[in-house]
């Protein structure tokens, strides 16, 4: 947390590039969910819908009124299973009035009946003549009928050339449906209602056979043509089964590369969604199929996406914006908590100095003579300054220095120096510090009070009581002086003076005392 609060403070740059590629990012991630959310909500609509319509079509065709009349036409009247099926008298009067008045009452073009052998025993059509004889044991409906089963079969007539929906039901020769079927009996209707329910549909939508090919659409001309490739193989299937009437004996069905699968789909360029649901007509070859297709440039709101994406994007850019206003009040926080805690640190610091300052000097004024204060100054240098090595001088009333202590040096300093010889008698001389400090491409022996040992930063400060020179100090350090050490010398430094003036003039005037008897005896 600390590495990431610095890096929002210290590189305002970096922190907005990337909070502006998080914006981006989370704009266009937005779109693509918007997009996506949009266009399956489409697809799931278009799902309730083709299967809303399938049930319309299969409630007006295999489980419509129409089949429910003719099966049960089979199963209980025995006309037609007298007269209908009589080979002698076909068509009588009243099998003529019965399958008027079913054609009537269910807008049928034609009602026919025939028997074991598929031959047509009796029949009545709307517009033409009837259909009597006729041989249809090539029509798929009446082999599934005869076992028993009602179904919807859709072709194209062979005599009419008309696309035609066949209702066969079964015949039975009791009121049962436990005994063997002795015929069919078969409606025949237009595909005109099913044209109008998909004539109603506002998007793309295609009927399609077991073998792929259209059967009806809501799109001119689409009739006819076959979904995907046509292969030989697939064309002389399509022509022996018949189910298309002339329509492909001469000419080749136009393939159309119509996506039928469920879900998300290109198409002439455009985004559809696409659904479909299956029609179940117990056609032999399979179930039928009813295809949606919906443009989704058309109804998926371009706006709306558009609208999302922004919004995600302004959520993302406050988001952002509260967290670098965040991180960086954290920073500052912990910066200002780092800063009162250092000065916590000094201000103990300088508290412990002050004490071990006034403790020193109550010790140097306590001090027996000028070596016991020169030691416990130097003592108290190293606790305070972290001094290494330490010498001091006096000086004495012949005008030179006089070693007074020394702490922590190997070798012992010279006992007596004159003012101006070496660094401390320089430093006496000029009555101003000398610090000498060690480099890596500079290097020197220093020829001083400590001998001559190369350390890394020594300092040489002249004692003074009133601009009197009283010693001098010679410390050798571990590294420069820091700014709180400078102020700590500065300290000490006058606090030795004073006290180690005291001690040599109180010694100087025991010797006086010492020395009056003699002078006595020596003047009588």
């Amino acid at each position: 947390m600390e590495r990431i609060d610095h890096f929002v403070t210290w590189r305002p740059g970096l922190t907005w590039s990337c909070a502006v590629a998080s914006i981006i990012m989370a704009t266009g991630l937005a779109a693509l969910i918007g997009r996506d959310y949009w266009q399956n909500n489409r697809l799931s609509q278009l799902e309730t819908s083709v299967e809303r319509v399938g049930n319309t079509i299969m409630s007006q065709t295999i489980s419509g009124t129409l089949m429910g009349a003719i099966s049960l036409t089979g199963l209980t009247n025995d006309e037609i299973k007298s007269d209908g099926m009589s080979r002698t008298m076909p068509n009588t009067p009243k099998i003529n009035r019965l399958f008027e008045t079913i054609c009537a009452a269910f807008d049928a073009e034609g009602v026919f009946v025939g028997d074991a052998d598929a031959i047509i025993r009796a029949s009545w059509n709307r517009n033409d003549a009837p259909v009597t004889g006729v041989n249809f044991t090539y029509r798929p409906y009446f082999h599934v009928a005869m076992q028993g089963t009602e179904n919807v079969y859709a072709a194209v007539g062979t005599t009419m050339n008309q696309r035609t929906l066949y209702f066969a039901a079964p015949v039975f020769a009791q009121p049962t449906k436990t005994t063997p079927p002795i015929g069919v009996i078969i409606a025949r209707t237009s595909l005109n209602r099913i044209d109008r329910i998909l004539a109603g549909i506002p998007h793309i939508a295609v009927l399609i056979s077991p073998q792929g090919v259209i059967f009806a659409a809501n799109r001119q001309g689409w009739f006819g043509q076959i979904i995907g490739t046509l292969s030989p193989e697939r064309l002389k299937a399509i022509r022996n089964f018949k189910q298309f009437g002339k329509l492909f004996e001469i000419s080749e069905p136009t393939p159309l590369m119509l996506p039928t699968t469920h879900g998300i789909h290109s198409f002439e360029g455009k985004e559809y969604a696409v659904a479909s649901t299956p029609i179940h007509w117990n056609d032999p070859l399979g179930d039928w199929s009813l295809v949606f297709m919906e443009s989704l440039e058309e109804t998926v709101s371009k706006q709306s996406i558009l609208t999302a994406a922004l919004l995600s994007g302004a959520i993302t850019a406050t988001i952002a914006l509260l967290l670098i206003t965040l991180l960086r009040s954290h920073y500052r926080q912990r910066e200002a908590s780092e800063k009162i805690r250092n000065y916590a640190q000094i201000q103990e610091a300088h508290a412990r100095q002050k004490e071990v300052i006034a403790t020193l000097s109550l010790q140097l004024q306590q001090s027996d003579n000028t070596e016991a204060l020169a030691r416990t100054f130097l003592s108290g240098a190293h606790t305070l300054l972290g001094i290494l090595q330490g010498v001091l001088y006096a000086k004495d009333a012949g005008g030179k220095l006089q070693l007074v202590a020394s702490y922590a040096c190997e070798t012992q300093p010279p006992a007596r120096l004159d003012i101006g010889e070496g660094l401390v008698g320089q430093c006496a001389l000029q009555q101003s510090r000398i610090m000498l400090e060690a480099t890596d491409d500079v290097h020197w022996q220093i020829h001083s009070g400590l001998g001559e040992a190369p350390p890394s930063c020594v300092v040489i400060c002249p004692i003074e009581l009133n601009k009197n020179l009283v010693g001098v100090l010679e410390m050798a350090l571990p590294e420069r002086p820091s700014d709180d050490q400078e102020i700590c010398i500065e300290t000490m430094l006058p606090m030795l003076a004073m006290n180690l003036e005291i001690k040599i003039r109180h010694e100087a005037a025991y010797v006086s005392k010492q020395n009056e008897p003699h002078l006595t005896e020596d003047s009588a």
